[in-house]
């Protein structure tokens, strides 16, 4: 997907808003989350 410039994330299904950088680092620390339960 091209963000192009955007700093920006933006949910398109509810329209969350937050940092693009914030929206990597949760999605790490989700997954991280989630191969720690499959062991």
């Amino acid at each position: 997907q091209n963000l192009g410039g955007s700093k920006h994330f933006k949910c398109p299904h509810c329209g969350h808003s937050m940092p693009r950088d914030w929206n990597g680092a949760l999605g790490i620390f989700f997954k991280a989350l989630r191969i720690d339960r499959l062991r």
